[in-house]
């Protein structure tokens, strides 16, 4: 069945699609999602690699007392790049608030694997559910032709969140909390033999 229906009143379009467009649109929408997702989150790292290089050299200059060469070319390749990435997004989704909010989740969670998954059941399995959650957003999205997408992303960022809580809880606490007692027991250990 190929065709499609008009909301008059709306203005949107909803498509029919036959099984087959059904079962290729979860192929593209998972190289969307890698290509999205990668583009993003190398973007982020430089964009922290060039703010910290720029404050490196501003301390440096400050306790040395000499000028400094602000580095406006880095930076300014950064946020366009960041701003160029957005526009390109927001063409997929139809949506800059989507686009941007995909961005926010993308660094966030790349924040929260550099700053919390620190034992090996976290870097192994995190980012898998990361990208489970994420890419059902993206399937959802391309199936569906961008209905209700801003509640798909809602629902995706629940169930990232609920991923970064559950893994932090039953795998970093406890982790944070066996070397604080083996600390304490050192230190004990120290002072008992003084």
């Amino acid at each position: 069945m190929k065709g499609f229906l008009r909301n008059v009143v709306s203005g949107e379009h909803y498509r029919f699609v036959s099984m087959w467009m059904a079962r290729t649109s979860y192929l593209a929408a998972f190289v969307i999602m890698v290509i999205f997702t990668l583009s993003v989150s190398m973007l982020l790292r430089y964009s922290h690699h060039q703010i910290f290089v720029f404050i490196v050299d501003l301390l440096q200059m400050l306790e040395m007392n000499m000028t400094i060469a602000f580095p406006a070319a880095p930076l300014l390749t950064v946020i366009l790049a960041l701003v160029g990435m957005e526009a390109i997004m927001s063409e997929f989704f139809n949506d800059t608030t989507t686009a941007f909010y995909i961005i926010l989740i993308v660094w966030l969670a790349d924040q929260y694997d550099a700053i919390c998954c620190h034992t090996n059941t976290s870097k192994r399995h995190w980012l898998r559910f990361f990208y489970l959650y994420h890419f059902a957003f993206y399937a959802y999205h391309y199936r569906f032709n961008g209905q209700y997408s801003s509640l798909a992303l809602v629902t995706s960022w629940l169930f990232i969140q609920h991923s970064m809580i559950y893994f932090f809880h039953h795998y970093e606490l406890p982790a944070i909390l066996q070397q604080i007692r083996i600390q304490e027991m050192l230190l004990q250990n120290q002072q008992a033999g003084q």
